[in-house]
């Protein structure tokens, strides 16, 4: 399995639905979601973006 670290980024672009980069972090979600790949992240990250 392909294993990923998701970068701030990206999750930026998901909850911000940022063009032209919103189409690709969903799929990259989309297939974490279908465990064709294996996603990781810093915690300071996640924690960083519920504020």
């Amino acid at each position: 399995m392909i294993k990923a670290l998701i970068d701030t980024n990206v999750i930026i672009d998901i909850a911000l639905k940022r063009q032209p980069f919103y189409q690709d972090a969903v799929n990259i979600f989309k297939k974490i979601s279908e465990q064709k790949v294996q996603g990781y992240s810093y915690g300071c990250i996640l924690s960083a973006t519920k504020r």
